[in-house]
């Protein structure tokens, strides 16, 4: 996990995207090394308010149109299809509810975006493939456990 005191420290440093906005604090990100997913929250308790972020129309499920618009903002995806790109996060921590996705209202750029209780949350997808060899990859982990 990487860290930043600030939302302005942590978008100089390149840990966020410049779409994050400034004033916010206690920042806590997990990225996969070998792919583009990433999670985060930010302590930010006002409105969120960017040229780069688009608004759902249905909380948490994002159109192919609006996926495609918000994608084609940022440069690591923009050459994606939506439907190349997963709308599951396989990152854990404990501050990310599993779910958390399902309750975006922005997308800003690849990450899907929502606030909660003085926070704001964000997770960017990986690939599917990337996706699915991490699910494979962890269903074998399971049934060794179990053989």
């Amino acid at each position: 996990m990487r860290t930043a005191a600030t939302t302005e420290e942590a978008v100089a440093d390149g840990l966020l995207p410049r779409w994050v906005p400034a004033g916010g604090t206690e920042v806590k990100l997990v990225q996969r090394n070998t792919g583009a997913e990433r999670i985060f929250v930010v302590d930010y308790d006002k409105k969120l308010s960017s040229n780069q972020c688009i608004s759902l129309k249905a909380v948490g499920k994002p159109t192919k149109d609006e996926l495609a618009k918000a994608y084609a903002f940022d440069d690591r995806v923009k050459n994606f299809a939506p439907e190349d790109l997963s709308d599951t996060p396989t990152l854990e921590a404990e501050w990310w509810s599993q779910g958390a996705e399902l309750k975006t209202t922005e997308l800003c750029g690849r990450f899907w975006v929502h606030q909660e209780n003085g926070k704001l949350y964000a997770f960017a997808p990986d690939a599917n493939a990337t996706v699915n060899g991490i699910k494979e990859e962890r269903a074998a982990k399971e049934k060794e456990k179990k053989g």
